[in-house]
């Protein structure tokens, strides 16, 4: 029986959160995150295939982390009833389960290949062949093959013209780009999503990858461009992902952008509080201020750095700009008040 478009395509989105991480000179990264939207119940509900029962305990376990038995009611599914409509979907669901448990068991890579492999070689065409492509990809990537995942998402431009699956893949080409460091061949995949789907997410998405990508080329002015224009159309975009506010924020400030870099600092730590980069969001805070000659307001956020990170092992850097911001004030209110009285 047919497979229910739509169901297929909700599927993409759920369980596993496919993670974009991006190399950054600093060594911290946080992934970019696609959209994780719940299964619509209305597909489970109205669903009439054989092993529906089986599929949505499947699904229920799932939703619960329980991998192991999610899969095997899965592979009972299909064992029982291998016509259904709903075993290709079933076995890719059992390679979304090794791939949640990759996370913590890194050889479960491996296994979720396997699966999405096996469910492509009954299962070439329409959405299910593009799904599998792009959880292959995904698998390859997760296992630092960033060629063979180029390979795997490419393969969707080609045997699926037209597919709503293209734009996805082009995301996952890019981020694959970036990982590799090939800058201009992800600026290329971004560009096509933007012009070609600039209404869809994956354009939000194309959006803080031209950022981010165009930050790591030192190319500072059309990165704020990039960054403000995605901002303005997707205003809740960076709050999602603290690496792509520190990028903004530091982007900003080295376009001397000061009151646009604290506000990406600020929505940080305030969103963030124990992350990392709060640390230094903070003390680029001060260090804004600096820059702009308001000493008095720079020794307030530096005091509050310190007493909001007192164990971080930046935090004596911290201490020694925080005094000698302190000494150079001082100075300055001295000067102040032995300045000589007009003559009479």
């Amino acid at each position: 029986m047919e497979i229910t478009k739509n169901l297929i395509y909700r599927l993409l989105t759920t369980f596993i959160v496919f993670h974009f991480v991006f190399p950054t000179p600093a060594s911290f990264s946080l992934p970019y995150q696609e959209d994780n939207g719940e299964l619509d119940p209305i597909f489970l509900g109205g669903t009439k295939e054989e092993g529906s029962v089986l599929y949505k305990e499947g699904i229920r376990l799932l939703k619960k982390n329980k991998f192991i038995d999610a899969s095997l009611k899965f592979e009972e599914l299909i064992a029982r009833h291998p016509d259904s409509g709903l075993a290709p979907l079933a076995g890719i669901l059992i390679g979304d389960s090794y791939m949640r448990e990759g996370e913590t068991k890194p050889a479960r890579f491996n296994d979720a290949l396997e699966a999405y492999q096996e469910v492509r070689k009954g299962h070439h065409d329409g959405d299910v062949g593009a799904i599998t492509l792009l959880r292959i990809g995904d698998v390859y990537q997760r296992l630092g093959f960033s060629y063979e995942a180029t390979g795997s998402f490419k393969r969707i431009y080609s045997e699926f013209p037209g597919s709503r699956f293209i734009p996805k893949a082009r995301v996952r080409t890019a981020n694959a780009h970036l990982i590799s460091g090939k800058y201009q061949e992800a600026l290329r995949e971004i560009q096509a999503i933007i012009g070609s789907y600039p209404k869809s997410m994956e354009a939000a998405d194309a959006f803080f990858m031209k950022g981010y990508t165009l930050y790591h080329m030192k190319r500072y002015g059309e990165a704020g461009k990039a960054y403000t224009k995605g901002s303005a159309k997707w205003p809740d975009y960076p709050r999602s992902n603290p690496v792509i506010l520190y990028d903004m924020g530091d982007n900003y400030m080295r376009l001397g952008r000061y009151e646009m870099a604290r506000e990406a600092f600020q929505t940080l730590v305030n969103i963030y509080p124990k992350y990392n980069l709060s640390v230094k969001a903070m003390k680029n805070i001060g260090d804004s201020y600096r820059l702009e000659g308001k000493g008095s307001e720079a020794i307030k956020i530096y005091r509050e750095t310190v007493d909001f990170f007192p164990e971080d092992e930046s935090i004596n850097g911290i201490k020694a700009i925080l005094e000698e911001e302190e000494v150079f004030q001082s100075a300055i209110n001295a000067t102040k008040e032995k300045r000589i009285p007009d003559a009479i």
